[in-house]
């Protein structure tokens, strides 16, 4: 069975996993569910729970009985699990937090062998 490497978002949690690719994708929803542990989101209900996946870049909804394979994903893509009978749909894809964040770099008094100091 063909398997594709892909990142599924839900519930404010990222987890990159190895799905089958060949397989209607309303049938490997629960197992995503399980060990994704998305049946505790602390989304509001409206009802029974609708979880769907859709890519995330495009917000293309993926058919439940179309195979990742049909749907034209590959390796790498990001899907978001998420329950559309939510009353309030959550935030599909969350802002890229800044990692890294940018320093002055001036010529010092006492530059440790090194040229420069860090000034922070």
């Amino acid at each position: 069975m063909q398997t594709l490497l892909v990142t599924i978002i839900g519930d404010g949690r990222r987890f990159d996993m190895q799905v089958p690719a060949e397989v209607p994708v309303g049938k490997f929803i629960p197992m995503l569910l399980e060990v994704c542990d998305f049946r505790r989101a602390s989304i509001p209900q409206r009802g029974r729970p609708q979880w769907t996946l859709s890519v995330a870049n495009s917000g293309m909804v993926l058919p439940a009985l179309a195979s990742l394979l049909d749907a034209g994903v590959v390796d790498g893509t990001v899907l978001i699990l998420q329950d559309t009978s939510a009353a309030v749909r959550p935030r599909q894809t969350a802002a890229p937090q800044q990692t890294f964040r940018p320093v002055n770099i001036d010529p010092g008094d006492n530059p440790g062998n090194i040229g420069v100091k860090w000034n922070i």
